[in-house]
């Protein structure tokens, strides 16, 4: 026959219970709070690390405006050298032409096989009758190889002929008319024909 529990015991058991039960809901809500806490400081760093990174890009800004403007203004109210400058004279005078050295001063052209009077005067920027004129050549004879030629010096208004080129070309360079060209050179017996090498007036 089993023991039944008397009416004291049942409610000491209560009591215990509810004893229990409260320290376990109590331990609970402490966890619970205390995580509830860390969670609330941990989102609360994070906000104060966002606003903190927010201030530093606003007031990176700020600084670069800064710069901007104040660089603006000072290009802004910068004088400048030139405003006050009287204005250049119109008139164009050509400078003097270089001195020519004497013939012994002046540098040699050694003739390499295959090289003529023209291709010389081309890769000296020297006209070819000068050269001529300078070696006591004649404009038509050949070269030897070996030959030393004296390369003087380009006088001024005296353009060479490069290769493929036309009086027309020089023509549209220069800002002149072919006729004006022609003028100048009255020695072109052909305008549309003008050799690589010979000297062109261009003034």
């Amino acid at each position: 026959m089993k023991n039944r529990l008397t009416r004291p015991q049942v409610n000491r058991e209560l009591a215990y219970f509810r004893l229990r039960t409260q320290a376990v809901l109590t331990s609970t809500l402490d966890v619970i709070t205390f995580h509830r806490r860390k969670i609330l400081l941990g989102a609360a760093g994070i906000l104060f690390l966002v606003v903190l990174g927010v201030a530093l890009v606003e007031t990176q800004r700020g600084d670069q405006s800064t710069t901007a403007a104040s660089s603006a203004a000072s290009s802004t109210t910068e004088p400048t050298a030139t405003t006050s400058a009287p204005a250049p004279s119109t008139s164009v005078t050509s400078p003097p032409p270089p001195p020519v050295p004497p013939a012994q001063e002046r540098p040699a052209h050694v003739v390499t096989p295959g090289e003529t009077l023209a291709s010389v005067a081309v890769l000296h920027d020297v006209p070819a009758e000068q050269i001529a004129a300078d070696n006591g050549l004649r404009p038509r004879r050949g070269l030897t190889v070996g030959q030393r030629l004296v390369i003087g010096v380009r006088p001024a208004g005296i353009e060479v002929v490069a290769p493929g080129t036309t009086l027309t070309s020089y023509a549209h360079r220069l800002g002149l008319s072919v006729e004006r060209l022609a003028e100048l050179n009255p020695q072109l017996t052909d305008p549309d024909l003008i050799v690589a090498g010979n000297g062109l007036h261009i003034r």
